[in-house]
């Protein structure tokens, strides 16, 4: 079997839908299925990554954080493959995917990571049209297969619910040779990895730390990341006066973010809009066995289920309650690493991608 997919950006761009199609790329590469990849990038490349052939096409033009990318409609017409697996959201390239896949009469499936969050009036308008017409009339409706990330994305989705009889849900995964328990720490370290962006809701957390400190005057936070407003959430942590508190570390190595993951006592992820359709990083945490506090936004819900404290988005006041919680009972802190570790045992990479070779297999 040859396989084609179609994602946003790829390795070793960091991201959910990079992180997916990559470690299910490299494990059906290991079952011995061809496995071609197409993403944006700066020029046209090819190269093999783990006995994945990547190629990558050059980005003409950005609406936001969208990369236009034409060229993906000849480069599926020239390929040979047996099916297609797109990932969304990725507008431009799914366009032009769509129309070679039609013209080619070839069979494709969606792996649907979160809907389109409409911040800015070019990307509310590109939503409009997008969703309301593309996604419904043509891209989901002729999909064969489509992969929602949990069961409460079907629900939460603006266009999944259309379609879920055709949907069928294949969680993210993480690595579990890699991320693991390390030395235990008896600090009150609380730990952050993401991009510095608008839907990650880091402001409410850094609002969360004067309270956090009055409680826990012990506690430190480290933000691991990058992003467009970091130099806007240092100024905010300065104005709060808890700027001496909080280390800013940005883009680690993995190995340098694996010891964070390690050395920390709890891992919050406070985002604020569905745009965070599961939260990758939680699983991270969760397989070098820390307690992890999140919100009610989608996927995170299913995430934590039973091993983590979910609060509402937007909600400081919550935050800084269940970390303070986490940090102060250290009978709490150690049932959760220990539920935290057992559940992860069911998002290993290898797993998830039998579940997406079933699938190509059934198309």
């Amino acid at each position: 079997m040859k396989v084609l997919i179609v994602s946003k950006y790829f390795y070793p761009v960091i991201g959910g839908i990079e992180t997916n199609a990559f470690h299910v790329a490299k494990e059906l590469v290991e079952k011995g299925i061809g496995v071609t990849v197409l993403a944006s990038g700066d020029d046209y490349s090819r190269e093999r990554i783990k006995g994945i052939h990547v190629i990558r096409l050059p980005t003409r033009l950005r609406i936001g954080p969208t990369p236009i990318s034409p060229d993906v409609f000849t480069e599926i017409l020239g390929q040979e493959f047996d099916i297609a697996n797109l990932h969304e959201p990725n507008p431009s390239q799914n366009f032009f995917a769509y129309l070679a896949l039609r013209l080619k009469r070839k069979p494709y499936v969606v792996t649907y990571h979160s809907d389109i969050e409409p911040h800015t009036l070019s990307i509310k308008l590109m939503k409009f049209f997008y969703v309301n017409i593309f996604q419904r009339f043509f891209l989901l409706r002729k999909a064969r297969k489509i992969m929602p990330t949990s069961p409460q994305y079907i629900e939460l989705s603006d266009i999944l619910h259309h379609f879920r009889h055709k949907c069928e849900i294949v969680p993210n995964g993480v690595d579990l040779s890699f991320f693991k328990p390390g030395k235990k720490t008896q600090g009150k370290k609380i730990l952050f990895v993401g991009r510095l962006i608008y839907y990650k809701g880091l402001q409410y957390l850094i609002k969360a730390m004067p309270e956090i400190l009055e409680e826990v005057p012990g506690a430190r936070l480290a933000i691991v990341g990058d992003g467009s407003l970091k130099t806007e959430w240092k100024a905010l942590a300065k104005r709060l006066q808890v700027d001496n508190k909080i280390t800013w570390l940005g883009q680690l190595s993995d190995n340098d973010m694996l010891k964070e993951y390690q050395k920390c006592d709890v891992f919050v992820l406070p985002s604020i809009y569905k745009t965070e359709a599961f939260g990758i990083v939680l699983l991270e945490a969760m397989a070098c066995g820390k307690p992890c506090v999140g919100t009610n936004v989608s996927g995170t819900e299913f995430v934590l289920e039973g091993s983590g404290i979910a609060v509402d988005p937007c909600d400081e006041e919550q935050l800084a309650t269940a970390i303070v919680r986490v940090l102060k009972d250290r009978k709490l802190a150690k049932d959760m690493s220990r539920k935290s570790l057992s559940k992860i045992k069911d998002f290993n990479w290898p797993k998830i991608a039998n579940k997406v070779l079933k699938i190509y297999k059934g198309v």
